[in-house]
C-alpha cells in the first residue's frame, strides 16, 4: 500500500495516509467524501483505483474501531450505576458514534460499488 493516494482537490494532488491515528483516516475519509460528486446518480471521487482500495480499507477499520468503542461503551452502561453517569451526554454520545459508522459504512459502500465498476470496464476494454 501506498504511504499517499491520489486527491485531485488537494494542493499537491494527494493526501497523506502514512499516519495511523483513527482521528486521521477520519479526516482524510471526510475530505474525499465531501468532496466527491454525483453524476448520473453514480459517485464520482478525486481519487483513483488504488486510492479507492485504500480508503475502503481504512473505512473497514475505522468502523470496527467505532464498533468496539460502542460495544465498550454498552458494557459501561451495563455495570454502572445510572446515577453515577450523566446520561444525557452518554446517549447523545453513543447516537454520534453509531451516526459516524453508518455515514462511513454509507461511503465505503459507494466507493465499493465504484471500485467494481472501474474493475469490469477495465476488464472489457
Amino acid at each position: 500500500m501506498s504511504n499517499s493516494i491520489k486527491f485531485s482537490h488537494s494542493e499537491t494532488g494527494t493526501l497523506d495516509t502514512t499516519v495511523e491515528p483513527v482521528l486521521n483516516n477520519v479526516l482524510i475519509l471526510g475530505a474525499v467524501a465531501l468532496t466527491y460528486e454525483r453524476i448520473d446518480g453514480i459517485p464520482k471521487y478525486a481519487t483513483d483505483d488504488e486510492g479507492l482500495k485504500t480508503l475502503i480499507d481504512r473505512s473497514e477499520q475505522m468502523i470496527d474501531h467505532l464498533q468496539s468503542s460502542l460495544s465498550c461503551l454498552g458494557q459501561v452502561l451495563a455495570y454502572t450505576k445510572t446515577d453515577e453517569l450523566d446520561l444525557i451526554n452518554f446517549g447523545w454520545l453513543i447516537h454520534s458514534l453509531s451516526e459516524l459508522s453508518i455515514q462511513i459504512e454509507s461511503q465505503k459502500s459507494d466507493m465499493q460499488y465504484v471500485l467494481t465498476e472501474n474493475i469490469k470496464k477495465a476488464s472489457a476494454k
